[in-house]
């Protein structure tokens, strides 16, 4: 409390003193701003240091975040109605409503708008949420296809598609529903979405350089390129990028930020990445990229926050794949190919974790930790070893000439004899 009371009394100085008008206003936006801090925790509403600093909203709302990573209860892309929302309200007749717009999108003829935005490309994702609704035109149109071609011949198929629409509704818009007691009308979905029309940015230049390829735009291309659908590939590029441009809140007791896949509307459209060989020859594309912008762009100096917080998320992205092979190993009768793999995409996050701040790989072992604990028995068992030869290693530890440290293992991609990741506990060579 003490901070942001410090906070609010430096901006009422600015707004009472400032020799500078312009500067004057944007000082009294702050104080509206941290009195909302003040405000929401002596009343209890706003938990700092929480990974959902914002009672009754989901964690996945892109939270308004103030100096400090100090949440101000305001969901960001919340508020007043903006002019692209006001001017479908009027051209639809449609009361200047955010939650009546919002189902507006889902009536037969809004989807069919949406389903025209997504094959043009003409659309931006200012911040995650506005995702949510294109994806249920994607997934509805896609649940059509299906009905479609399994029913081709069935005079029923029409009607098939109707579950797949209130099923996919369903779970893009659940998380939304406010918790008992919510105070106010704004947040969820209906109130923090908005699907913009407008203009591409403008296209993207051949990477020769870091100004030319934004870490985030790099990562957003990568993790995007799993995607086969083209309207669904370009959708999930814009929303990683978007996702990405949101600001860290203040976290405590080991607790980590929000992370893309913890999106309901990207968790609805997993099964549509397909991981083939063109997907991780075009990640290894990326991390030499990324390692060549480290080199040339930054030499001998700090790496920018950007790049480090890039770095981090794709450290994080790379273990979630290492977690997934891992558990492709249990009974399969021929698991060399996926241990390899598995060895692979270790590597590729240790690249990544390498080039972070040591915070970051301090964070990352906690998060690792946390992952690891919520897998299944044989999963955890199997690289729990490794995980714990990583911690050795960031500590400032070596490992012996058989790769051991304790309980800790170097993870490779192969071995002389049966590789210790394949035993039902930590064995062998």
């Amino acid at each position: 409390m003490s901070f942001s009371l410090g906070q609010l009394a430096r901006a009422l100085t600015a707004a009472g003193t400032h020799e500078d008008p312009a500067a004057r206003q944007r000082a009294e936006q702050r104080v509206r701003r941290w009195q909302q801090v003040v405000d929401g925790m002596a009343a209890g509403t706003l938990d700092i240091g929480s990974r959902t600093p914002m009672w009754g909203l989901p964690v996945w709302v892109t939270p308004e975040v103030l100096h400090g990573g100090f949440a101000t209860g305001t969901p960001a892309a919340g508020g007043a109605l903006r002019p692209d929302e006001a001017d479908r309200a009027r051209r639809w007749g449609l009361p200047a409503a955010r939650r009546v717009l919002f189902w507006s999108w889902l009536t037969d003829a809004g989807l069919a708008e949406l389903g025209e935005l997504l094959d043009s490309g003409r659309y931006r994702v200012e911040y995650a949420e506005e995702a949510a609704l294109p994806v249920v035109a994607w997934l509805l149109r896609a649940g059509a296809a299906a009905a479609e071609r399994a029913d081709r011949d069935d005079a029923r198929g029409a009607d098939g598609v109707e579950p797949v629409r209130r099923r996919v509704v369903d779970v893009v818009v659940r998380d939304r529903r406010r918790r008992p007691g919510r105070r106010g009308d704004a947040g969820g979905l209906a109130a923090a979405s908005r699907p913009a029309a407008g203009p591409l940015p403008a296209p993207r230049r051949s990477v020769s350089a870091l100004p030319q390829a934004s870490p985030p735009r790099l990562a957003a291309a990568t993790a995007a390129s799993a995607y086969p659908d083209p309207a669904l590939r370009i959708l999930m590029d814009a929303t990683y990028r978007a996702f990405r441009s949101r600001r860290s809140v203040l976290l405590l007791n080991l607790e980590h930020q929000v992370s893309v896949a913890e999106l309901p509307w990207v968790r609805a459209v997993a099964s549509a990445r397909i991981d083939s060989s063109d997907t991780r020859e075009q990640a290894g594309r990326t991390l030499a990229r990324l390692a060549s912008a480290a080199v040339t762009g930054f030499p001998a100096t700090v790496l920018p926050n950007p790049l480090v917080k890039e770095l981090s998320t794709l450290s994080k992205q790379c273990l979630d794949e290492v977690l997934r092979l891992t558990a492709r190993i249990h009974h399969n009768p021929r698991p060399l190919s996926t241990v390899k793999n598995t060895a692979y995409a270790w590597r590729h996050m240790l690249f990544f974790l390498s080039l972070s701040t040591g915070e970051e790989q301090a964070a990352f072992l906690a998060h690792s930790a946390q992952r690891l604990a919520a897998q299944p028995d044989h999963v955890r068992t199997r690289l729990a070893p490794a995980v714990t030869g990583l911690g050795h290693i960031v500590g400032g530890g070596t490992f012996d000439p058989n790769g051991r440290a304790g309980t800790g293992r170097r993870l490779l991609g192969w071995a002389t004899r049966e590789h210790w990741i394949l035993g039902p506990s930590p064995r062998g060579a």
